[in-house]
Parts: C-alpha cells; structure tokens; sequence
C-alpha cells in the first residue's frame, strides 16, 4: 500500500492532524456557580450555570441532557467538581450560545 516508510510517516501525520479537525468546542477552565435540574417534556435536562463567559460558545450556561448516553455520569462529574470547587472545561456539542449541550466535562486541579 505504502512504497516507502516516508510515505507511511506522512499519511500517520496528515490523519494525527486532521483528528483535531473534528474536536468539538471545549471552553477555558471555569467554576460551577449552581446546577439546575430540570423537568423537561423531551426529558430531564441540568443547567450548569459557570463562573464566567466561556469561550468559544461565548455562554455561562450549559445544558446537560440526562437521558442521553453517558448524561448521569457528567451530572455525577458536574456536582462532585462543584462540592469540591473543582475548575472544569465543558466541551460543547456545537454551540448555540445559551444553553449549549454539554458533550464532556473535564476537571481540572
């Protein structure tokens, strides 16, 4: 497939940039403020209300959807940062400003 090592070491790099192509927004490292659950009639939702404006969705609030894959495992995530003042970088599934759907969650130190 590849005629030489050189070739092989180009097409690994070319895929290893491209993969950043397809992140999804991930905001700088922020404190909950407060979580909101929510009764929703499409299901039950959280807010999660930030300290401050959080790029690149340009929001201090995020929606987490708790009956999609993995949503309680974030909500889990979500209150232990916020009971321990935990920083967290919240990567958005697309954003919509207000109320973007939160994908992930990282904490941080």
């Amino acid at each position: 497939m590849f005629k030489s090592k050189s070739s092989l070491l180009v097409a690994v790099a070319l895929s290893l940039a491209s993969a950043g192509a397809f992140a999804e927004p991930t905001g700088a490292a922020v404190k909950i403020r407060s979580l909101r659950p929510y009764i929703y009639d499409a299901g039950p939702v959280v807010y999660i209300y930030v300290s401050q404006l959080s790029a690149p969705c340009e929001t201090d609030t995020y929606k987490l959807e708790l009956s999609s894959p993995g949503g309680k495992e974030v909500y889990a995530a979500a209150l232990g940062a916020l009971l321990a003042g935990k920083y967290v970088r919240i990567e958005a599934d697309g954003c919509t400003g207000w109320g973007s759907r939160v994908r992930s969650l990282f904490v941080d130190e």
